[in-house]
């Protein structure tokens, strides 16, 4: 079991890793956002080519207005909400611990790095990008990290550092209760009888087969919603900032 004391060194060992990734991610090509390809990719659509110049020029939402660019920025968040939710879940996937504690870290780099795109990405389209319509420089790169810190994590850093290990330890916890007999049948006879309301003939010896792949689903299940809880609202907070600062203009 995962005893207190080894939740706070697995939380510092992961708090040292949000602090390298920090000071490492926009070294990575993948990560740095061209705000003149992203406008063009994504506007071509809803905008002619001369709109689509003026909005690289000054912004988006002065082309498109707020209702439009909002539809935009909301297809924006989803995408990445999904991607990096169903990254969180297959690293909870395997049943071996070892792959489990390599993966952790990693899901955590993968939910920071896709933190760091879609911030980008939501500053392009309020026009609050930095000067210049190509990649990140190292100052720019500096405000990105600084808005994101300050207004997308804020206060929640413990929690989002955490987060990567709410499915390895639902994994352990329900494979402990699990693997004892009685609360094993009981399981088995719960699931059988709302399979049975839901119109579905199992037999009880398909479904202790098929009690480990039940378990991998309902720890990856949390993993993933666990993930969503923490990057959906972030993304709404940088939303609110950034409609803010517009008003302020």
């Amino acid at each position: 079991m995962l005893t207190t004391k080894k939740a706070k060194a697995m939380a510092d060992w992961l708090m040292s890793i949000f602090d390298k990734v920090q000071a490492l991610a926009f070294k990575l090509p993948f990560v740095k956002i061209d705000k003149t390809a992203y406008l063009r990719h994504t506007l071509k659509e809803v905008c002619s080519t001369a709109e689509i110049e003026q909005a690289i020029a000054t912004s988006p939402i002065e082309v498109l207005g707020e209702a439009k660019t909002h539809k935009i920025v909301r297809r924006c968040i989803w995408k990445h909400a999904l991607f990096t939710c169903t990254l969180s879940a297959l690293a909870v996937a395997p049943n071996n611990s070892t792959a489990q504690w390599v993966l952790l870290p990693l899901d955590l780099i993968q939910f920071q790095l896709t933190v760091y795109i879609v911030a980008q990405k939501l500053m392009h389209l309020y026009g609050h990008s930095t000067k210049g319509g190509g990649f990140l420089g190292a100052g720019e790169a500096a405000v990105v990290i600084a808005t994101v810190s300050a207004v997308m994590i804020g206060t929640h850093r413990i929690s989002q550092t955490m987060k990567s290990a709410v499915g390895a330890t639902a994994r352990r916890t329900v494979l402990h209760i699990g693997t004892r007999a009685g609360n094993r049948l009981i399981a088995v006879k719960f699931i059988q009888q709302l399979l049975k309301w839901l119109g579905i003939e199992v037999t009880k010896s398909t479904l202790v087969i098929s009690f480990e792949y039940i378990i991998s689903a309902l720890c990856m299940s949390i993993s993933a919603i666990v993930t969503f809880w923490l990057i959906y609202p972030m993304c709404n907070r940088l939303v609110e900032y950034l409609k803010e600062k517009n008003q302020r203009k």
